[in-house]
Formats: C-alpha cells, sequence, structure tokens
C-alpha cells in the first residue's frame, strides 16, 4: 500500500489516503482535487512506499481570464447606445457578466473616431462614463444622426493578469446631442 498526500492541503488535495499497485505493476491511478484559487500556487504531492518518499509538484493555476459582455440601450436594443442629454450621457448598459474567471476589475475603453476614454470598474454591469467629448474628433457631425464607438473589454484579476481584449463595434444615436444633426 503507497501512502499520498499533498504538502498544501487548501491547493490540491489527493483523493484517497492510499493506493495499491498490482504486483509486476509500475504505475496506479488516483485523482487530486485541486481548489479554484486567485493566483497560481504549487503544491507537493507525495507518494511514500517501505519508508521512501516520491514527490512531484504541482502548479494549480486560476481559472483563466476571458472577458465577453453585450452592450444594450434602453431606447434602441442591442448593440445599440442613445445620447439622452446635452452633457453626453449615453443610456446603454455594459454587462460583462458572462466573463469568466476569478474577475476583480473591468477596464473598459470606449473609442470614437480615434478618441479613446477609459473607464475601469468593479460591477459587471455599467453605463459608460462619458461625455460630449468623446465625439469631438467626429467629422461633419452636423450632417450624422449616429456615429460608430468601439467598446472594448479587458478583465483583471486581483494578482494582475489580464485577459486578451473583448470588442464590439456599437452604434451611437445622437440624437441631435453633442453637435449632431
Amino acid at each position: 500500500m503507497i501512502q499520498l498526500a499533498s504538502s498544501v492541503v487548501d491547493v490540491a488535495r489527493v483523493s484517497v489516503a492510499t493506493i495499491t499497485i498490482a504486483e509486476g505493476a509500475t504505475s496506479g491511478t488516483f485523482n487530486i482535487d485541486a481548489a479554484t484559487i486567485a493566483t497560481t500556487q504549487t503544491t507537493a504531492i507525495d507518494a511514500t512506499y517501505a519508508g521512501v518518499r516520491k514527490s512531484a509538484t504541482l502548479t494549480v493555476r486560476p481559472p483563466a481570464l476571458v472577458a465577453r459582455f453585450t452592450v444594450t440601450s434602453t431606447a434602441e436594443g442591442a448593440d445599440k447606445c442613445k445620447i439622452t442629454d446635452s452633457d453626453g450621457t449615453l443610456d446603454c448598459t455594459l454587462d460583462a457578466t458572462s466573463s469568466d474567471g476569478l474577475v476583480s476589475r473591468y477596464e473598459w475603453t470606449y473609442t470614437v473616431a480615434g478618441r479613446s476614454v477609459q473607464d475601469h470598474a468593479v460591477d459587471k454591469t455599467r453605463s459608460p462614463d462619458t461625455d460630449c467629448s468623446l465625439f469631438g474628433d467626429v467629422s461633419s457631425k452636423d450632417t450624422l444622426e449616429t456615429v460608430s464607438m468601439t467598446v472594448q473589454l479587458i478583465v483583471a484579476a486581483a494578482d494582475g493578469t489580464k485577459s486578451s481584449a473583448a470588442s464590439k463595434n456599437v452604434t451611437v444615436v445622437a440624437s441631435s446631442r453633442c453637435g449632431f444633426k
């Protein structure tokens, strides 16, 4: 009988305390239950037989960070925002509930005609924090009723690791505000 143990049971725990290897066999199988953790950690998995201990290092990583989101305007629907006042407030909700991993921060970037605004938050849902200055580089605003805005999301973990960016092109309905038609 071979005794099994993990050096850090809060990171990984062997599913059984002992296993038996059949005569003539050179290996056996057992499961290890890994914890969901916020930062990468290691533990030693030890196997002891007849006073001889063999050890292997197991690295447990946090779940992968994946940025996903939807944009929904209360007035215009999916993938749209509407300017609701002379300050440039947008009526849409950004919803990152479907993002994966242990997210501690949501890093939003809104880009219109090459001008970008960054907006960091800890909440999964929010309204974009913008004003009319975001639309300052749009040419021929006085002839446009809509403008394209790119919304980008990167999610970050407490240890500083970040996901790849997820982006959406969103139509902004100007409603004759911020200098638009």
